[in-house]
């Protein structure tokens, strides 16, 4: 699987990973030698190191997984499978912040949430999430926001960056 990725995207320089046991196990470490690939793990209980990747997931597993009941593994894999092919193009359908907040204005107006979510397509958490991020906000207030959390994730991928050139730094410094 990992030679095929290379193959479509070439081989990683240094990618930062966290400290699963995917990627401290014996068959990926053998991997990474065999194919020149030098891997730094993040800190552990520092998950921002690698910021992308822990939002991906929490998301997926939020509006994927722990949105249905799998009784067999052929299931989980044909969920995942939908899951990723509606995702992986727009990760998710982007609603605007006025489309959001029109949304829970219709939910203060007592429309059901479940009702709500069937009616524009989107799933309870995130409806939840909406919820606990926009209420009481006007359209201009959630747009500012929106502004302010881009700039924040600049920020701390430009730090998490920085780290990791550190670390990499360091670790050529020992092997002199």
């Amino acid at each position: 699987m990992l030679d095929r990725a290379a193959r479509f995207r070439g081989y990683p320089t240094l990618p930062g990973l966290d400290n699963g046991p995917d990627f401290t196990s014996r068959a990926f470490i053998a991997w990474t030698i065999q194919h020149g690939v030098r891997h730094l793990l993040i800190q552990p209980g520092r998950p921002m190191q690698n910021g992308y990747i822990e939002s991906f997931n929490g998301k997926f597993r939020d509006e994927c997984l722990n949105e249905q009941q799998f009784q067999t593994l052929q299931q989980s894999r044909e969920a995942i499978v939908r899951c990723l092919r509606v995702e992986i193009g727009a990760m998710k359908r982007r609603y605007t912040e006025e489309q959001i907040i029109g949304f829970l204005r219709e939910a203060d107006a007592g429309l059901p949430v479940k009702e709500l979510c069937r009616k524009h397509g989107f799933s309870e958490p995130s409806c939840y999430a909406w919820k606990a991020k926009f209420r009481g906000m006007k359209v201009s207030d959630a747009q500012r926001l929106k502004a302010l959390e881009a700039e924040n994730t600049k920020l701390k991928k430009l730090l998490a960056n920085s780290m990791l050139e550190v670390d990499a730094m360091r670790e050529v410094l020992k092997g002199k």
